[in-house]
């Protein structure tokens, strides 16, 4: 992308760059044409119609970037709940698979781990990158494994059912984060609004006066709406820049498993797990009886 340092610079560094580009042309633009503009040309300047045209221009403006903004931070607040619940979702399958409690689900277990894992250290760093990640063979391996899963009691037939359950949301919210990774506003809604601030921005210039006043009226007005573009522009990508979304969600789900996340190289489905088995018997021995998701009488 053209503008990738954006994502790669502090805000708040973003923010300054923003307003110097905006205030300088803006003031550059002011001093030429008030250079340009005769006196008896200037003398025709209505500060009240001018006044009106920057009010309605305005207005139009701020209620489009508003908009935007709020839908912006919406899916920012919804990408980073659909997060927690899929991270949620995992080890809620990794739970009911214990309980499942054979060398099957066992087996499924270890791949969930392997998932999470490759989560972390193969599609994150993607996104956070801008790119889409691949097909990931953790989860192929993750769903091949859940549904060869063979039940023979009410109990494995209950459990098998809940754990096809929260796979699916799984999935589902997968594809959901997946997709905010290229997600962006089209590139015209930028142009509109450039276009849109620029002539704000003449607008202003038309007001006469004192020249200091004049400069503050459009330093003023350039640095409010250069601050909502650099906003608009920050929240556009929710896993990019240092505003963006982590795998905290799934590296706490790591440590609730006894797990150090930093403790997953590279290697066969993104990780290699240790030979030792991950049971959670002992912390799950009562999930069926006091889960509200798990029924089993």
């Amino acid at each position: 992308m053209a503008l990738d340092f954006i994502y790669d610079t502090p805000n708040a560094i973003v923010l300054i760059i923003f307003i110097l580009v905006f205030l300088s042309l803006a003031l550059i633009g002011l001093y030429i044409f008030t250079l340009f503009t005769a006196d008896g040309f200037n003398k025709k300047f209505n500060d009240a119609n001018t006044g009106t045209y920057l009010s309605i221009v305005a207005t139009a403006l701020a209620l489009v970037i508003a908009f935007v903004i709020t839908n912006e931070y919406q899916t920012y607040n919804m990408t980073s709940m659909n997060l927690a619940n899929e991270a949620n979702a995992i080890y809620t399958l990794i739970e009911i698979l214990s309980a499942y409690d054979t060398p099957a689900s066992q087996e499924a277990i270890d791949l969930a781990v392997r998932y999470i894992c490759s989560i972390i250290n193969v599609e994150f760093l993607l996104m956070q990158a801008g790119t889409l990640p691949p097909s990931n063979a953790c989860l192929d391996s993750l769903q091949g494994a859940v549904l060869d899963l063979v039940p023979i009691t009410p109990k494995e037939t209950i459990l098998y059912n809940k754990a096809i359950d929260q796979l699916n949301i799984a999935i589902n919210l997968r594809n959901y984060r997946l997709e905010q990774t290229v997600t962006t506003l089209p590139p015209e809604f930028y142009w509109l609004l450039i276009i849109g601030i620029s002539i704000l921005i003449v607008i202003s210039w038309f007001i006469t006066g004192d020249m200091i006043y004049r400069i503050l009226m459009t330093s003023f007005l350039t640095i409010v709406y250069s601050t909502l573009i650099t906003l608009t522009t920050l929240l556009d990508l929710p896993f990019r820049g240092y505003f963006s979304l982590d795998d905290q969600n799934f590296r706490l789900i790591l440590n609730e498993l006894g797990k150090d996340p930093n403790d997953c190289p590279s290697g066969e489905c993104g990780i290699t797990l240790s030979t030792k088995k991950i049971f959670l018997k002992d912390k799950v021995a009562n999930c069926c009886k006091s889960s509200k998701n798990i029924d089993i009488s």
